[in-house]
């Protein structure tokens, strides 16, 4: 059996560049030891590796970097569940990657409309073109509005296409009688909905360190303070886009911005739809 998708990944500064490829050279060798001790194969021809770095920094090259006597060259992007990422963290790839897909979904389902009634090409289109604009966009937040434009265009294609409206007709009152979020409020959503969970004890333990609730340094109890905020950032302080779109920067500032009565849900289900409502009304 071979052992796929482990990942490893060090936070390094440009002088621990060197240091840190031994490092890992070092940790694949031990777990290529406990591989084979447990019946497994570490796949080495499949290895990749990317070095991460600001669009606007001159990225250091690297030293050899080697597994298996194999010498492994930096990716400029890879596919991680799903996910295009590449090594500027700009996601141009995972969002072309989507409207790729659900611009062929909706290709499809173009050829079969005139057989289908509304409610069917609903359906279809939750399943071959939702799906692909909505996986994984929480990993969107903050990025240019350019980028979102691609998934808007997607999504209004879509729209007029379950509505029969015609390509130069208004689409905002078409989204809003499907009771669709834009792009922009639904990747908001994914990142709310993500931190209630987190808050609740619903997330992943690794989502629920990340975000912690403010605490009350004053003796007066405002009334606004009966639903607990969530403490900002405690990390280095974020001067760019970058950190910006990191979830233990953006979930706080989100969640503390949203009304007392969407925060107090109670149930789940009552905060999904409570945030929409809070959403649609606030675009």
């Amino acid at each position: 059996m071979y052992a796929d998708d482990t990942q490893m990944y060090l936070i390094l500064k440009q002088s621990e560049i060197a240091s840190g490829v031994v490092r890992l050279e070092q940790c694949i060798a031990d777990v290529k030891v406990w591989a084979r001790d447990n019946n497994l194969m570490l796949n080495g021809a499949k290895t990749e590796l990317m070095h991460m770095t600001s669009a606007f920094r001159k990225a250091s090259e690297l030293p050899d970097f080697e597994v298996d006597c194999n010498t492994i060259n930096p990716s400029k992007s890879s596919i991680n569940l799903g996910v295009g990422v590449d090594d500027k963290l700009t996601m141009k790839q995972h969002v072309q990657k989507s409207c790729r897909a659900a611009s062929f979904g909706i290709y499809r389902i173009g050829k079969l409309r005139k057989y289908l009634d509304q409610s069917s090409t609903g359906r279809l289109i939750n399943a071959f073109v939702t799906s692909h604009i909505d996986y994984c966009n929480s990993l969107l937040i903050n990025l240019p509005s350019s980028h979102l434009t691609k998934l808007q265009h997607i999504q209004n294609t879509a729209a007029r296409l379950l509505t029969r409206t015609r390509k130069y007709e208004h689409i905002t009152p078409i989204l809003r009688s499907l009771h669709w979020l834009p792009i922009p409020q639904r990747i908001q959503f994914k990142v709310l909905l993500l931190t209630y969970k987190a808050r609740n004890g619903l997330a992943p333990v690794y989502i629920n360190g990340l975000i912690s609730p403010k605490v009350q340094t004053s003796s007066i109890r405002l009334r606004s303070s009966s639903s607990v905020h969530l403490q900002l950032s405690s990390g280095p302080r974020t001067h760019t886009r970058y950190g910006d779109r990191a979830f233990s920067v953006c979930a706080p500032k989100l969640w503390n911005n949203l009304p007392v009565s969407v925060r107090e849900s109670p149930t789940l289900d009552t905060f999904k739809r409570r945030l929409k409502t809070y959403l649609f009304n606030t675009k």
